[in-house]
């Protein structure tokens, strides 16, 4: 997206630089012969309590001053909102732009500074929509004002979002997929995130969200937890099932009446099978039963209230056989 400030000039040097609250970033970049930028120069400079022209010293003392420049304004320092095409000429877009966002904005119309862009590409016009970029005249002013200092020879004044978008292409186009949507997620700062989604270079959705403070000192993964392994698992037994034959009909487990009387084996069976229940009470979680199904392996992985109930059920059938 470009602004209306925009003053054309060649050379192989590229430099882009932000300016807000008193603090001056840049990269200075040139053009190789294959068409790749190679990184010169970078840096962060504070202008503290230096005057206006002992900072411009100083950053003509890195080389900074001439040339052409390219200015990225910070999230702080413009919004970005989205509204509904006007059904106007290209011409007059920016114009009615104005007058639609009047109650979205918070300072005065006549205060303000604004560029517009459609979502999407031409390809999509179901999409009638229009971003506006909207930054204060003193913000405008003032990197501007920083310009004329440096003699710079101002490009482009551009947004997060776009450079955003600009990367998302390159990035793209790189792997042969232009056509398809690309999702970006960047951390702005300390407090705020910038989401974009691209495709057909052109920008489609954009969106900012907030950080919870202390964002960026979180631990990014979980610990561990601990190994409940060998309290939760599920602990293998000898396996005990009951005499159902009586004597005759079915039976569905091993035939104990041979080896005992009846007064015995019940006695016997009642304190084995109570035994084998407690050692699953403790579990909180039995998962599914070993083995082939029966009554009571079913019943070691119910509730402990209901195991309770068929455990009485049992003891006081037994009782009455």
């Amino acid at each position: 997206m470009r602004w209306p400030w925009k003053r054309g000039t060649s050379t192989r040097d590229r430099l882009v630089v932000s300016w807000s609250a008193q603090t001056f970033a840049f990269v200075r970049a040139r053009v190789r012969s294959d068409g790749v930028f190679k990184i010169m120069q970078m840096g962060v400079e504070r202008q503290g309590s230096d005057s206006t022209e002992v900072f411009v010293q100083r950053l003509s003392g890195l080389g900074l001053k001439g040339g052409a420049a390219s200015i990225m304004l910070r999230p702080e320092q413009y919004q970005v909102l989205q509204i509904d095409a006007p059904p106007v000429p290209p011409e007059e877009l920016r114009a009615a732009a104005r007058f639609q966002i009047r109650d979205m904005v918070e300072v005065h119309m006549d205060d303000v500074t604004l560029d517009v862009m459609r979502v999407g590409n031409e390809a999509h016009k179901a999409n009638n929509h229009l971003f506006v970029v909207v930054a204060t005249n003193a913000t405008v002013r003032g990197v501007l004002d920083l310009a004329d200092a440096l003699r710079w020879d101002v490009t482009v004044i551009d947004i997060q979002e776009t450079a955003v978008r600009n990367l998302q292409t390159t990035l793209a186009r790189r792997d042969a997929r232009l056509e398809r949507a690309d999702a970006a997620l960047v951390l702005a700062d300390e407090r705020q995130a910038m989401l974009t989604v691209s495709a057909n270079e052109e920008l489609f959705y954009t969106r900012r969200m907030d950080l919870p403070p202390g964002f960026m000192d979180m631990a990014w993964s979980q610990p561990e937890p601990e190994n409940n392994a060998a309290s939760d698992a599920f602990v293998p037994v000898g396996e005990y099932v009951p005499d159902y034959s009586g004597g005759g009909g079915s039976s569905y487990g091993s035939n104990y009446g041979a080896a005992r009387g009846a007064s015995d084996s019940t006695s016997g069976d009642v304190e084995k099978h109570n035994a084998w229940l407690s050692r699953y009470s403790a579990r909180s979680t039995c998962g599914t039963a070993p083995g082939p199904a029966s009554p009571w392996r079913a019943c070691a992985f119910l509730p402990v209230n209901a195991r309770q109930n068929w455990r009485d059920g049992w003891s006081a059938k037994r009782a009455i056989r």
